[in-house]
């Protein structure tokens, strides 16, 4: 079906648990900006997305098998990437995220639920808020206190954190990055 619809700008695929790799097919979708894939638990690879320059929106939201290395090259490739949503992906990490931050001006960002993320990325993010209009950190409890404060300090982002009493204190903070 890909190779004959390469004009498809908008794709939902959420909750096709029989979606796997063999998906790789998408990457002749040139034109694809929007695609949403949550809720897949068999998919473990979308590096062939590297495929996709023009992609604006991706929300891979509850692909829990997904981890860093499923994203190889993606942010490199699609720095048109401007909402970017890996909510309750458990195996990502900061290391994911420091290119997407560093090379896509992204406007909304949504990490609820990823449980290895910190402050580390998220300075990095911080430091780029010029187009930034919406963080999600909830359940994210390797973020800081501080970190969220900064980001609520800035009256153009919408940031959606959990209450203070399940953020990391901020003297764990410090300890983490020893």
């Amino acid at each position: 079906m890909a190779q004959h619809c390469t004009n498809i700008q908008s794709l939902d695929l959420s909750g096709c648990d029989e979606l796997t790799n063999g998906i790789s097919v998408l990457s002749s979708l040139k034109n694809l900006r929007l695609l949403v894939m949550r809720d897949n638990p068999n998919l473990t690879n979308i590096s062939f997305l590297s495929q996709c320059t023009k992609l604006e929106h991706l929300d891979l939201g509850s692909c829990k098998m997904l981890n860093d290395d499923s994203f190889k090259g993606l942010s490199d490739h699609c720095k048109k990437l401007r909402d970017l949503q890996l909510d309750y992906l458990i195996f990502i990490t900061d290391q994911l995220l420091v290119p997407f931050f560093k090379h896509c001006r992204l406007r909304t960002v949504s990490l609820r639920g990823c449980p290895q993320i910190t402050d580390v990325s998220l300075r990095i993010l911080l430091d780029r808020v010029e187009h930034l209009e919406y963080i999600c950190v909830r359940n994210c409890p390797r973020v800081s206190q501080r970190i969220i404060r900064k980001f609520m300090a800035n009256d153009h982002v919408l940031a959606d954190v959990q209450s203070s009493s399940d953020i990391m204190p901020e003297d764990e903070e410090e300890f983490m990055f020893e």
